[in-house]
């Protein structure tokens, strides 16, 4: 299916990849798509109310577009899911690693399937950063601490994902999950060697290449063993060992330039001029029109110029074309989202059952007999912890359920940045106290949330449960604390699994 491409500006535009703010198409995107001609779009929720909203829209913007479009959402699943309402709550990548081969591959074609059914055609997913627990912003992103879990769990999302006829694209290559900075705020360094990276980080990305993975996107992490440059800059990274040593032949999308780790650096322009010069094939910028139109207008003018031989751009426009090509050749699924949905929830709820974790239950406390107003119930208010999140609303629900089993238990919510149990409300909570069930949320990267697990595992000893909603890691904070559980998310559903552990 060869794109309709006359002029060296139509091509160009090929080249990007934008989002846009707002529930509706601004002027702005309307004339990237029919002007620009921009390539692909990238969606949040905060450009739909549902999917079935999602399904019209891609629709409406198609329809703006002379060639057809790469539709893509980071639909990783867990912390980092936008299609949620309508949609099936797929798990974190973390939950999913600790299930089998098979199991991860049906949750990628169940993902796939529903994006299809959409109109989306690329997932920013899946992340095969091997997860350290001081990375501030990978955590259940990551399939889990070791090559063998990433590449195997990977491996069998990709295949069942493009299964569909889907784009899955691994990231963040060539791999940040030792990171000791957010991306999103600033650049982060990886110091190790070359054989070392060869050994832990390229692993997973070699695995889902060897597996036939049509997509990857770069990290924003500067790697010292081959370059100075953050890989999203780098043609050492890029074309010599993506390319050239690796045999990648898919499109290479970088993660968007507007986050701190490059936009410190770069202004978007700058920025999107030397991805392409390294290699990028897709140039991602998720907001600002102003600075869209400038990055397109910086490598229109590179070109024109011969800056940049126009063998480069025939080079990423082709991959482009494969890719849409590859696309179009797989029918859509013939049933609406709506009916994928009601038959994918209930086995994916039947997954996350099977991934809660009961890390320890020493006095055999489980499932929980305790009931009453001398149990209580501390659970965060559930605001989004990195830039790359969108908030959730399931947790009131489920609360309310949890509490009426554990018949009119009390209950205090904290914000798990800044918890404060000094307060009145805090403290007439914990007064008369005798068992309690305590959900956190990365309390060991938070000093304060630590500091009162610390606190309340001292007070109450073998009346104390913990649940790890996001990583398990916060369970070494109290060894001595007798049932700890995790639940690698807190979606309705890892909620519900939770729930089901706790009370049978």
């Amino acid at each position: 299916m060869p794109l309709s491409l006359s002029t060296i500006e139509e091509k160009v535009g090929q080249l990007f990849h934008y989002g846009y703010v707002g529930i509706e198409p601004d002027d702005a995107i309307r004339r990237l798509l029919a002007e620009r001609h921009v390539g692909g779009v990238i969606l949040f929720g905060r450009n739909f109310h549902d999917a079935e909203h999602l399904t019209r829209l891609t629709a409406e913007l198609q329809s703006m577009a002379r060639n057809p479009l790469f539709f893509s959402a980071d639909q990783e699943g867990g912390s980092v899911l936008r299609v949620r309402r309508g949609g099936t709550l797929f798990p974190s990548n973390m939950a999913a690693g600790r299930l089998d081969p098979e199991s991860i591959r049906s949750l990628g074609r169940m993902c796939g399937l529903e994006m299809r059914a959409t109109g989306l055609n690329v997932d920013f997913a899946p992340v095969l950063d091997i997860n350290d627990p001081e990375n501030p912003g990978i955590g259940i992103r990551s399939f889990g601490e070791d090559v063998e879990t990433v590449s195997r769990s990977g491996r069998a999302w990709i295949e069942g994902f493009q299964s569909t006829g889907a784009i899955a694209t691994a990231k963040h290559f060539p791999g940040k999950g030792e990171a000791r900075k957010d991306a999103h705020l600033a650049l982060p360094v990886i110091a190790k060697s070359r054989s070392q990276l060869e050994a832990w980080e390229f692993a997973p990305f070699r695995e889902a290449f060897a597996a036939g993975c049509l997509g990857a996107m770069t990290s924003h992490c500067v790697y010292p063993a081959f370059d100075q440059l953050p890989a999203t800059l780098s043609p050492l990274l890029q074309t010599k060992l993506l390319r050239q040593e690796m045999g990648f032949r898919g499109i290479l999308v970088t993660d968007d330039l507007a986050m701190g780790a490059i936009a410190q650096g770069y202004d978007a322009p700058t920025a999107a001029l030397e991805s392409f010069k390294a290699g990028a094939d897709q140039i991602l910028i998720c907001r600002g029109p102003e600075r869209q139109e400038a990055a397109i207008e910086r490598v229109l003018s590179a070109l024109k110029s011969g800056e940049i031989p126009r063998s480069r751009l025939d080079e990423s426009l082709a991959r482009i074309e494969r890719c849409k090509s590859w696309i179009a050749s797989h029918a859509a699924p013939s049933q609406a989202i709506s009916q994928l949905h009601a038959l994918h929830a209930p086995a994916v709820q039947t997954l996350c059952d099977r991934a809660v974790n009961v890390l320890r239950d020493r006095g055999g406390l489980l499932p929980l007999s305790w009931r009453g107003p001398s149990a209580g119930v501390l659970f965060p208010n559930m605001d989004i912890l990195t830039p790359v999140e969108e908030r959730t609303d399931g947790d009131a629900r489920f609360l309310g359920g949890l509490i009426e089993r554990l018949g009119g238990a009390r209950l205090h919510r904290f914000d798990p940045k800044e918890p404060e149990l000094a307060s009145p409300d805090a403290a007439r909570f914990l007064d008369g106290l005798e068992q309690l069930v305590l959900f956190s949320v990365n309390a060991h990267l938070h000093p304060g949330q630590t500091a009162m697990l610390q606190q309340l595992a001292l007070r109450f000893g073998e009346r104390m449960v913990l649940v790890a909603l996001r990583n398990a890691y916060d369970e070494r904070l109290v060894p001595r604390t007798g049932t700890v559980l995790a639940t690698y998310g807190f979606l309705d559903n890892a909620l519900a699994a939770g729930a089901r552990a706790l009370l049978g």
